[in-house]
């Protein structure tokens, strides 16, 4: 699990969002949304019920049987909002809806995108640089660089859309 840095405003939740389209209409828990992004499990299950608590409506909580855990589908609502900052991080732009767009380190202009094949979703792992911040554990114990910590993204995020035998369909709600 990769230690070291931190999330900027609504990126996590875009990564919650990404990993359980990708198992749309499947369910996941705490636990396994934990080992695909590389988080920790006690920051997604606290992010979890801060969201439920606060009735979001990005995610719906299903109990487990038989256990004290819960699982999550995406909802609809969830889905336009993962939807929304896909096409921002695509465009360039921060992810914060309360003001207006600000341009990124990957800004590429403003033109029409598409999505209609499975590709169209894909990000590549500098995509995701401008997002992410080096927490000072991370700088001090690790070592991480903006070097490192692409060379760090970029193997968690491959090993979550091809370790685990995703794509199988695209679904649209």
């Amino acid at each position: 699990m990769a230690e070291g840095y931190y999330h900027l405003y609504n990126f996590l939740k875009f990564r919650i969002a990404e990993a359980l389209f990708r198992v749309y209409p499947g369910t996941l828990t705490c636990t396994e949304l934990s080992d695909e992004l590389g988080v920790p499990s006690g920051n997604i299950s606290r992010i979890m019920c801060y969201y439920h608590e606060r009735e979001y409506g990005y995610f719906r909580r299903m109990k487990v049987k038989h256990s004290k855990a819960f699982c999550y589908k995406l909802n609809k609502k969830g889905y336009k909002a993962y939807r929304s900052y896909l096409h921002r991080i695509r465009l360039g732009f921060d992810l914060n809806p309360n003001h207006p767009p600000r341009k990124m380190s990957t800004f590429c202009g403003l033109r029409k995108l598409t999505y209609k094949t499975k590709d169209d979703f894909l990000l590549t792992p500098e995509k995701y640089m401008p997002y992410l911040g080096i927490t000072l554990q991370g700088a001090r114990e690790f070592g991480l660089t903006e070097n490192n910590l692409l060379d760090v993204v970029s193997t968690n995020i491959l090993q979550c859309l091809f370790g685990l035998g995703f794509w199988t369909t695209v679904v649209y709600l």
